[in-house]
């Protein structure tokens, strides 16, 4: 039974895996993940099917099993968590968004801050006293900060520039609300974070941590073939953020 378990498995790991590749292309973030985990639950199949004689043997195994069951149990309770703020909606008349960064290649965003942007336009249309403050440095391979990027794209779609404040020096979630922060007048100010679906979990625990008193999600969409690759890469980001002090 758990040989054909781990069989299964891997095959649905090295399957995820081939599609995500194909859509996204071999170098996308973290999908290499399930490759890995393909191997493993093909190793652990073949283990099963070798019924192990050695004591020691059967004792390692145990041991390999359970923390394989443990981390998989991880993964399950804190992907709960990253999908329950998948759908946030926003309060109306919120006194600041704040867009957070996403990779910009050369000049040209990319899909997935198209989507938070789209997001934070569509908010600012709805709520016309919002400040936006579009929030991301530059990173390799872009021409421009993100924050640049972003507040070009809003202007073009008709936003004032008068409502968008550009934070351009951060690198990071943390740096992004950081230094967002900073250029609002009080921490009692209400905020929303714009930000894809599987993300919206992990920026409001950091905004809490680092002082935002009035805080809510904006959901973008997030894309549905990769939709699994992005919750459980979040679930490693969570750990992480939590070893590192910053949620």
């Amino acid at each position: 039974m758990m040989v054909i378990l781990f069989g299964i498995m891997a095959l649905l790991s090295v399957a995820y895996y081939i599609v995500c590749m194909l859509y996204a292309g071999i170098k996308s973030s973290f999908i290499t993940f399930w490759l890995m985990m393909a191997v493993v639950f093909a190793i652990f199949a073949i283990i099963e099917h070798m019924k192990l004689k050695s004591a020691i043997f059967i004792i390692i195994y145990r041991i390999a099993k359970c923390m394989l069951a443990l981390g998989l149990a991880v993964i399950i309770i804190l992907s709960g968590m990253v999908v329950r703020y998948m759908n946030e909606t926003p309060q109306e008349k919120l006194d600041y968004i704040i867009v957070l960064g996403a990779q910009v290649r050369g000049d040209r965003i990319t899909k997935s801050l198209k989507q938070r942007l789209d997001s934070a336009y569509e908010y600012a249309i709805a709520n016309n006293d919002t400040i936006i403050i579009v929030s991301g440095g530059k990173g390799p391979g872009e021409n421009l900060t993100e924050a640049a990027a972003m507040k070009n794209y809003l202007e073009q779609r008709g936003i004032d520039s008068n409502r968008i404040i550009m934070e351009d020096k951060s690198t990071s979630t943390k740096e992004n609300l950081d230094y967002s922060k900073a250029v609002m007048k009080s921490d009692s100010d209400s905020v929303g974070i714009v930000t894809n679906g599987f993300h919206v979990f992990r920026a409001i625990k950091i905004a809490k941590k680092c002082g935002f008193n009035n805080v809510s999600g904006i959901a973008a969409p997030t894309n549905r073939i990769l939709w699994m690759n992005y919750v459980v890469r979040e679930c490693f980001a969570l750990v992480k953020e939590a070893l590192v002090g910053n949620i």
